[in-house]
């Protein structure tokens, strides 16, 4: 492991290390290897660079974000097979910690990262000023000429994306709308699920076509829902008043 004047591990060799690993090895290395090894280097460099440290789990899934346990564990082995860490003794359970080690690894693999620049900076050009008594600065350009203009996405005239209201969108929508009819809070919240209910199990479709204009389709709904309440009242009526005479009849028989 390389070593500075006071004999501690090269933090900067051991992730250069790691980098040109992952350069070279870009087919299997993820996101996931990265931060956990960088996670470790930090764990380690908080602890005063320990020649061994204690990694538990849960603690190591929170730093890098993992949530499961089995891609934590292939994570960690991977980081092992590769040679990047040492594992000094295997926790027991879940309440134990990994003692481990990082490996003696800071030497670089290849020189893949270096190589990978190389061939990026090679892309461009380089124009220097000239004709000055002072240094020049360098410039860099794209090899293409052209102006590079941004793209900006335009909507497509005639087609608009529909959302699907909110409850609370449609509670309001109806106690607005059917003020004159003396809805109840109640009776808006009952509706507006009832709506939600109705056109969610259809996708949204009315008849054949896309939902456009919910407020179209919920003022349909209450003027439905009003003719209804009167239709039904209108047949009640006729058997209350025969049901009262019913009533009276047997009374007055009595």
């Amino acid at each position: 492991m390389a070593k500075t004047n006071d004999s501690k591990p090269n933090g900067y060799a051991l992730s250069r290390a790691w980098f040109d690993f992952a350069f070279e090895n870009q087919g299997m290395v993820s996101g996931n290897h990265g931060c956990m090894f960088l996670w470790f280097l930090e764990k380690n460099n908080r602890m005063g660079w320990a020649k061994q440290f204690g990694a538990p789990r849960d603690e190591t899934m929170a730093a890098v974000g993992i949530t499961s346990f089995n891609t934590y564990r292939k994570i960690f082995s991977d980081l092992v097979e590769w040679g990047f860490i040492n594992v000094i003794k295997e926790s027991k359970n879940q309440y134990t910690a990994h003692i481990i080690a990082l490996s003696k690894n800071d030497q670089p693999l290849i020189q893949a990262l270096d190589s990978a620049l190389i061939q990026a900076q090679g892309k461009h050009e380089y124009q220097h000023s000239s004709g000055t008594d002072t240094d020049s600065v360098a410039i860099i350009k794209p090899i293409n000429k052209e102006t590079i203009k941004p793209q900006t996405k335009k909507p497509i005239s005639g087609k608009t994306t529909f959302s699907p209201p909110t409850h609370i969108d449609l509670c309001n929508y109806f106690y607005e709308k059917s003020n004159d009819s003396k809805w109840t809070d109640h009776d808006c919240n009952f509706q507006a699920q009832k709506f939600i209910d109705f056109y969610s199990s259809k996708n949204w479709m009315v008849g054949k076509n896309k939902m456009a204009n919910w407020k179209s389709a919920a003022s349909g709904w209450i003027n439905r829902s009003l003719e209804n309440i009167s239709k039904k009242s209108a047949e009640e009526k006729p058997q209350k008043g025969f049901q009262a005479a019913m009533d009276m009849y047997n009374k007055l028989k009595i």
